[in-house]
């Protein structure tokens, strides 16, 4: 087993095995959905708080794919490929009940990625490599968590930084 989350509400499941096979469990009738990634390699994965999207990432270096789908009908909704760029492996992803998502690679940029945009909108302004990003429920602001020991939120509609509050590396995980 490569990985695996629950949705928020714990009705399904996503596994991913370490030979790049992901499974979406309806984990109330123990039935599955598989995912064949057209590409080698999966990486991270995650649920909306809501659990009506999942998202996760497939391939590597310059083949690196993110993947939306609906957990009710198991259909890919969105996909994007990734920025060409050497260690092209998602560090952390979230994605919002809107069905956007935020990534970041190993460094200190976090992209987002909406639905209909071919490439994502960078957003800088952290001084370390972000470790987790985690979006308020309504969609309209995103937190990170850096190596800087810093706490940011960020306007998801320009990009912008809201709050800043050094964590002293007493935050180990996001939540709104």
């Amino acid at each position: 087993l490569g990985g695996g989350a629950f949705s928020p509400d714990g009705k399904h499941l996503v596994l991913v095995s370490t030979e790049g096979e992901i499974k979406l469990w309806d984990a109330v009738a123990l039935g599955s959905a598989n995912y064949e990634p057209e590409s080698e390699g999966v990486g991270a994965s995650t649920f909306s708080q809501s659990g009506k999207y999942g998202v996760f990432q497939t391939g590597a270096d310059e083949d690196t794919r993110l993947h939306v789908w609906e957990t009710q009908t198991g259909r890919e909704v969105a996909r994007w490929r990734g920025r060409p760029m050497p260690d092209n492996r998602m560090r952390t992803v979230a994605v919002s009940n809107t069905g956007m998502v935020a990534s970041t690679l190993q460094a200190s940029t976090i992209y987002l990625w909406e639905r209909g945009a071919e490439q994502p909108r960078e957003v800088n302004g952290s001084e370390g490599q972000v470790d987790e990003l985690v979006f308020r429920p309504d969609g309209k602001e995103l937190a990170s968590l850096a190596t800087d020991d810093v706490i940011r939120t960020w306007d998801v509609a320009t990009g912008r930084p809201r709050l800043r509050v050094p964590s002293k590396r007493y935050a180990l995980r996001l939540q709104y």
